[in-house]
């Protein structure tokens, strides 16, 4: 696991980037990576519920979107969090199917507010999340064919979450 603890937007960020163990299955290899990053975590303070943004990256398509579907059963409640998924089979070093990269924020208070906001109808993963007065974008992704097709398609996913966190 690598660490990374920075400043940026007036608060303190810790960045952890992992890529599993091979497991038998992309559930085990997920949930024992969050596992590991609950660890670090609390050495800092902090639990996944600190959680802003993770990046899942698969080896293929399918490990992807198993690795989605189990990070969406860890980070339940006021874990939830903004995310994306990708396929990459050049960011594995070992025979893993899935790596994350996930980004905690320490609050600037205790009590500070955290508002996931689902998508209409919801997804595996949020539209966005107010967190400390800032706001984390999940990505967002197309099924279209063409990128001609997709890059509106993405764009108009954006745009309806800023407006309505916008108001």
């Amino acid at each position: 696991m690598q660490k990374r603890i920075f400043s940026w937007l007036g608060r303190e960020f810790i960045d952890l980037s992992g890529e599993a163990r091979p497991a038998a299955s992309v559930e085990q290899e997920i949930s024992s990576l969050f596992r590991s990053f609950e660890q670090e975590l609390k050495t800092h303070g902090l639990s996944l519920e600190n959680t802003v943004r993770t990046r899942l990256w698969g080896r293929d398509r399918k490990a992807r979107n198993l690795g989605t579907a189990a990070r969406s059963k860890i980070l339940t409640g006021s874990a939830k969090a903004a995310s994306s998924s990708y396929v990459s089979m050049h960011r594995f070093d070992s025979d893993a199917q899935v790596a994350v990269d996930l980004l905690a924020a320490k609050p600037s208070r205790t009590d500070a507010e955290r508002q996931p906001v689902e998508f209409q109808p919801p997804r595996n993963y949020l539209c966005y999340l107010h967190y400390d007065s800032r706001v984390f974008l999940s990505g967002y992704t197309s099924d279209k064919e063409t990128l001609d097709d997709q890059v509106p398609q993405v764009i108009s996913a954006v745009a309806g979450g800023c407006r309505n966190w916008m108001g």
